[in-house]
């Protein structure tokens, strides 16, 4: 392969390239890393909210488990209290605090033949385990429930079967603290339902709702309760929104990654918020579901939450603490690892180029070194020649005057006359070793010089053959066939150039060849004339053909056959930048002989290739062997 200065500045743009392509490379696969990360955190978030609902909707349903027993024994007129207070009433007789309340009020009777109404309204509208009893017993540290025959009475106390579960605040019995302030206030507003004085809905921030929220979705029911006369009873409900909190701020692990809203779905226009727990106080601007749009956080997951007969909507916020909580470390070392790999790839590269461009350096000095010898060889041979023969001449010339015999004077002259013919010959190889060097200097300086002319073929055929005359003069053994299709054809062409290309494949047919045929033929087409020099020679081997048109080739013969080894590479430019063809083939046939054809496409036109004429520039001084 053969590289030039030039393709430097191609190995150059090449290098950027890479480097912009090793770039773009390691930006997609971070790109792709972080896209992954960030599904990742998102499917986390999501998650996370959905859990977060789940155990809400877990701590729903056991609040609403309490709170239809407790409504539903309050619209019997009933009361549920804690078994230690119940207790304590049976040994002092004395209300809560201390206040004259009748006792029917405190705690209703219910008439025997009632029992078993009220236990089936309880079963049916309560919970499937209802059951109306009373404590018997002689004691307070010895109290059982049990159903007593041939009882008049029984008090509605309510037993809970299954038993609340234990993640229940207070396990739905009532705070005594407020159990007397609460029924008097109720007596004083003559209430017809004591649950509409408790602040059912009361979240961390202290906003109340009342519970005629939730209430009126039981009355709805459009249940009758059996009459029991005007007895008003009492029961605790739980602040609900205060467990789903508490499962919000559990989830959130209180370490700052979580803020999140609750808005009332109920509002027409824009949702009023209820809540909004935030760590980094920068929610201020959010008074309604619409400031939502506002918040620019990447991962909110938004959740809608039924309750009773209302709705809310939950926006949770994974703010930059749940973020930071990921460990980016993977992706940073990914892209470390491809920083890395790729600049080590790239010192690679440019140590070979390098290496490449400074082995080019060394042999384009060696072949210009060769080039030296080999002209320096040649031109030193036929100028000894020359030098010995024009001696010999002066010598016999002289000897010439001394003697006077014809015979011997006629052989004198004969001889002479060879050895000027030998002068001749090399001096025509230092004219042909000259002209070459000009060739390759004009290529190096880009001053070939292409002049067109019209000539008929025949004339070009008879020059050609007159050219190459001395070589076959030289070697008596090679004989020159001519096969010419149509001699009249006309051509539009740089004749001497032509005419150098092909003595120069002549030339080397003959000089490769022994006691065999060297055939010019020629080859009428459509718009070009194809050119054939074919020889039976040595042949060229098949792992010496991808060199045989660099400069200063020469194939390794048993004997130098002379030249430079620059014919075959002036052809070869020479074809390109006059727009012609040049290609040749070499096969061995079956006898051990060789066929060798160089084979010349020529227009009829001249087309010139100018950018074969531009890339010449400097291309002997730049061109180098790998």
């Amino acid at each position: 392969m053969v590289i030039k200065k030039r393709n430097i500045y191609i190995y150059a743009s090449i290098m950027i390239l890479l480097i912009i392509c090793e770039i773009t490379i390691t930006i997609v696969i971070r790109n792709y890393i972080q896209n992954n990360q960030s599904n990742n955190i998102r499917n986390v978030a999501k998650s996370n909210a959905d859990t977060i609902i789940s155990l809400t909707k877990t701590s729903y349903a056991d609040l609403d488990y309490i709170l239809k027993r407790n409504l539903g024994l309050f619209e019997i007129n009933g009361v549920y209290m804690p078994l230690s207070e119940y207790k304590i009433y049976l040994g002092s007789n004395i209300l809560p605090n201390s206040l004259a309340v009748q006792y029917q009020r405190w705690i209703p009777k219910i008439l025997h033949e009632d029992r078993e109404t009220y236990e089936q309204y309880g079963k049916a509208n309560v919970f499937p385990n209802f059951e109306i009893t009373t404590f018997s017993g002689n004691s307070l540290t010895n109290l059982t429930w049990s159903r007593t025959p041939n009882r008049t009475e029984y008090y509605s106390l309510m037993l809970s079967e299954p038993p609340l579960p234990n993640s229940i605040p207070s396990g739905g019995d009532f705070v005594t603290s407020r159990t007397s302030e609460i029924f008097i206030e109720a007596l004083e507003f003559n209430a017809p339902h004591l649950t509409s004085r408790i602040g059912l809905f009361a979240f961390l921030n202290q906003q109340n709702y009342g519970v005629e929220y939730y209430a009126p979705v039981y009355n709805k029911r459009n249940i009758s309760p059996p009459l029991t006369g005007s007895l008003i009873g009492f029961v605790q409900l739980l602040y609900i929104p205060s467990v789903i909190m508490n499962n919000i701020l559990n989830i959130s692990e209180n370490d700052k990654k979580l803020d999140f809203m609750i808005f009332d779905m109920n509002e027409e226009n824009n949702m009023s918020t209820i809540y909004i727990n935030e760590h980094e106080n920068k929610y201020s601007y959010v008074t309604g579901y619409n400031d939502i749009s506002r918040i620019n956080e990447k991962y909110i997951e938004i959740r809608d939450f039924p309750f009773i007969n209302r709705k809310y909507r939950f926006v949770f916020i994974f703010n930059k603490f749940f973020v930071d909580s990921f460990d980016d470390f993977f992706a940073e070392s990914v892209i470390i690892f491809l920083t890395l790999l790729f600049l080590l790839f790239d010192v690679i590269i440019v140590a070979v180029v390098w290496t490449i461009h400074r082995n080019n350096i060394f042999r384009k000095q060696e072949s210009f070194n060769m080039m030296a010898a080999h002209t320096s060889h040649e031109l030193r041979n036929p100028l000894n020649v020359i030098k010995n023969f024009v001696e010999f001449a002066i010598e016999d010339l002289n000897e010439f005057k001394k003697t006077h015999s014809q015979m011997q004077n006629i052989e004198l002259i004969t001889e002479t006359l060879d050895k000027l013919k030998t002068v001749s010959k090399k001096t025509l190889s230092i004219d042909i070793i000259l002209a070459d060097s000009l060739i390759v200097h004009q290529l190096k300086q880009n001053s070939i010089k292409i002049i067109t002319s019209v000539f008929k073929l025949s004339d070009l055929i008879k020059d050609l053959e007159v050219a190459v005359n001395s070589k076959l003069l030289e070697k008596q053994t090679v004989k020159l066939i001519t096969i010419i299709d149509n001699s009249e054809v006309i051509l539009n062409t740089d004749y001497q150039h032509l005419q150098q290309i092909l003595i120069n494949l002549m030339i080397n047919a003959i000089k490769f060849s022994d006691d065999t045929d060297v055939t010019l033929k020629t080859s009428n087409k459509n718009n070009y004339i194809l050119f054939e020099v074919i020889d039976n020679g040595c042949g060229i081997p098949f792992d010496k053909q991808k060199d045989i048109f660099k400069p200063f080739y020469q194939l390794k013969m048993k004997q130098h056959l002379g030249g430079i080894g620059m014919g075959l590479y002036i052809s070869k430019w020479l074809s390109e930048i006059l727009g012609y063809k040049l290609w040749f083939t070499s096969q061995e046939n079956l006898d051990k002989t060789w066929t060798t054809s160089f084979n010349l496409s020529v227009p009829l036109v001249l087309v010139l290739n100018g950018s074969s004429v531009t890339n010449r520039k400097n291309s002997i001084e730049n061109e180098t062997v790998v």
